[in-house]
């Protein structure tokens, strides 16, 4: 059975996480219709953990995400974020089959990077980007048996624990912080031995923030794409799944080069929220979304049909009551890889890839409500 650390905190910081949601506003057409709107709002603080296959085969890949990570590392510092980067193995067992009994523990020094930081008590690292540079190689001695997304909840309950224990003795919390998002990466050429199932790991990973603040925790990841693999290797469909339940990002372990996939990792981790819950369950048939853009937004959106140019006083902070710039309207396509899915499980709007709504838009989502008119 698993320890109960991370959740035991989970719910002990939930409450800290209600007042930090987005506003959430609803209205009424004809009978049975709703309108939900959401205003998409980068959270000021994230937590990055970074979960790396320490196999034989990993060497090289290891030295490229050092080479690649400033594409990764402008976006923190354009936008300004309070960050902190974490780095940990997929190593459950020894090369020999033994359990391994640092599972899930931060390695490099400082084991927690900080950067933007916002607490006087915590200074920022010396070098965060030097330092992530080095903590990302964690050597090739692992076995080649991973089973990273088990390792991945080791690390979450490990982190879970010392942030408990932190706030008890009356210490900042480094990582795990009650009020930044969570954003997870795994990074691997194999396939997932994990004893459970993917959905599994995906609600312990979502509960690490608490109940209603699921949308904080995203997971991406560099990796072996399905459905043929590459260079050789499997694909990694159990890590691809857990990364569509979470609407996160992939890019492919046999790229010559990490540059792209840095790049959209960076874009993703600044924490714009990607899941959207809604005030009443839908005929998902009647389903309408729509994103309002900021204005200067540029057209290369993916819509369905288009964008149309609106003139949204309020969308945005350049907008204007005379209109002198305009926004967009976009109705993304319902898409798993870069659009939105209806998940009916939570009642939410999930977006993915290149169709998560960017800073300063408004989601619109249009619908009937399934069990008709209201009253």
């Amino acid at each position: 059975m698993r320890p109960t650390s991370l959740l035991v905190l989970a719910s002990a910081l939930g409450a800290a996480l209600a007042g930090c949601q987005p506003q959430h506003l609803y209205a009424t057409l004809p009978p049975g219709t709703m309108i939900d709107s959401f205003s998409q709002e980068k959270v000021a603080k994230t937590d990055i953990l970074w979960v790396v296959d320490a196999s034989g085969s990993m060497a090289a890949e290891q030295a490229e995400l050092a080479a690649s990570f400033p594409k990764f590392f402008a976006h923190l510092q354009s936008a300004a974020l309070d960050y902190r980067i974490a780095v940990t193995t997929m190593a459950v067992l020894t090369p020999d089959g033994q359990p391994l009994g640092t599972a899930g523990q931060l390695v490099g020094n400082p084991a927690v990077i900080v950067g933007g930081s916002q607490d006087p008590a915590v200074p920022d690292s010396a070098d965060p980007q030097a330092a992530f540079e080095s903590n990302i190689l964690v050597g090739t001695s692992g076995s080649a048996r991973d089973e990273g997304l088990e390792a991945t909840a080791d690390s979450l309950d490990f982190l879970a624990a010392e942030a408990s224990n932190a706030q008890a003795a009356g210490k900042p919390i480094l990582f795990l912080r009650p009020d930044a998002s969570l954003f997870i990466v795994l990074v691997t050429d194999g396939v997932d031995y994990s004893p459970d199932e993917p959905r599994y790991y995906w609600r312990l990973f979502e509960q690490t923030k608490g109940l209603g603040n699921e949308g904080l925790v995203t997971v991406s990841g560099i990796l072996s794409e399905p459905p043929n693999g590459c260079n050789g290797n499997a694909p990694g469909i159990r890590y691809y799944e857990v990364v569509e339940m979470s609407g996160g990002v992939t890019g492919s372990i046999c790229d010559s080069s990490f540059d792209k996939s840095l790049d959209d990792l960076g874009f993703a981790a600044v924490g714009l929220k990607h899941k959207f819950y809604l005030s009443q369950p839908p005929d998902p048939t009647t389903l309408q979304v729509v994103v309002n853009y900021p204005c200067g937004t540029t057209s290369s959106l993916h819509c369905v049909g288009g964008y149309t140019a609106t003139c949204p006083s309020g969308y945005g902070a350049q907008c204007t009551a005379s209109c002198d710039t305009t926004g967009l309207a976009c109705p993304p396509p319902e898409d798993a890889q870069n659009g939105w899915q209806y998940e009916a499980s939570d009642n939410a709007i999930l977006f993915a890839g290149q169709a998560i709504p960017s800073l300063g838009s408004v989601v619109q989502v249009t619908y009937t409500v399934a069990s008709g008119p209201l009253p």
